[in-house]
């Protein structure tokens, strides 16, 4: 036996030890497809992998090519301790490196399909929701800060946010480029690349007026503090110690930035929530929230939109109507 890898943030490869004779085509297929997944997808495949080959040699199994009853016996035993949607995704990435070497993918046969639909049934599939992050909380959070730099900046970021629907990695991700106004004075915002446009096709989103002057306040106040102009292919959102390593605030940031303006209790996706749900409040039909969040299916929209249809539904309507 000996280990295929090298770090799979640099290569393609799963993070496992191989049978030799399999070294050489996860190399050639490490090589291939080198920048043809995100950096976000090619760590999550190494550490799913990672977790598959350390409970392997615990069990005395082989991760490559696995038993399909060995997989199942693996997505049992993690079903006791993770999430179904979790042990999916751990399936997914060990069919992906069979794949990688011309393997038929474990994760197909009845033995893992019935593992993962017992493990969905005995636990559920519903996953926790961020706690959504309405425009009214964020109105009152806006109303605390004052005009200093870590308040615009954590204003304008909040209120970008809240407008295009966008996640963490997309917000760190904007350049001063990407914030465009017409000659109308109507703004929108461009996202080069998303979880869901992993090819980079980009989608731009609307952002309101007052978004956009809060942004520009933010971007004055960094010039003049800074002494030199934020050029357009900058970040929009660098550290604020100029001497920072990082170009861009990291998602990390975002967090925390929600947590300490917000309120503990929200995370960087609390925003996508809530302007989804405040959206279907004001009568926003589901495809319209849909192309708003870049969401690929109405899927998550109606996950979502939950708790406000639960308010228009005939039992509510009904309870009104009783006057109870």
């Amino acid at each position: 036996m000996t280990n295929a890898l090298t770090s799979a943030t640099q290569t393609q490869q799963p993070a496992v030890t191989v049978p030799s004779d399999l070294s050489e085509r996860f190399a050639t297929y490490a090589e291939m497809s080198r920048g043809a997944f995100s950096k976000n997808t090619e760590r999550a495949i190494a550490s799913d992998t990672r977790i598959f080959t350390a409970w392997c040699e615990k069990h005395g199994a082989v991760a490559v090519p696995a038993d399909p009853q060995t997989l199942a016996a693996f997505v049992r035993e993690m079903g006791e301790v993770r999430k179904p949607a979790t042990v999916s995704r751990y399936v997914s990435s060990i069919d992906h490196m069979h794949r990688a070497v011309d393997l038929t993918p474990p994760g197909a046969t009845n033995a893992v399909r019935l593992a993962l639909r017992r493990l969905r049934r005995d636990k559920g599939t519903r996953q926790d929701q961020a706690k959504p992050l309405r425009w009214s909380t964020i109105q009152k959070a806006l109303d605390l800060m004052g005009d200093d730099l870590d308040s615009l900046r954590d204003a304008a970021l909040i209120c970008l946010a809240y407008d295009t629907f966008a996640r963490a990695s997309e917000l760190v991700a904007f350049r001063l480029r990407d914030i465009q106004q017409d000659d109308d004075g109507n703004s929108s915002a461009f996202i080069a690349r998303s979880k869901t446009d992993q090819e980079g096709e980009g989608d731009f989103r609307f952002v309101s007026a007052s978004t956009y002057a809060r942004i520009m306040a933010w971007v004055r106040a960094w010039e003049a503090l800074s002494h030199e102009r934020m050029g357009k292919n900058d970040p929009l959102f660098p550290p604020l110690g100029f001497n920072a390593k990082n170009p861009a605030i990291g998602t990390r940031d975002v967090t925390e930035i929600l947590k300490r303006r917000c309120g503990s209790v929200y995370s960087a996706h609390s925003t996508r929530v809530g302007a989804a749900q405040d959206a279907m409040t004001v009568g926003a039909t589901t495809p319209q929230i849909q192309q708003s969040g870049g969401w690929k299916s109405e899927r998550m929209v109606l996950r979502y939109g939950g708790q406000v249809k639960v308010k228009e539904s005939a039992a509510a309507m009904l309870a009104q109507v009783q006057g109870r």
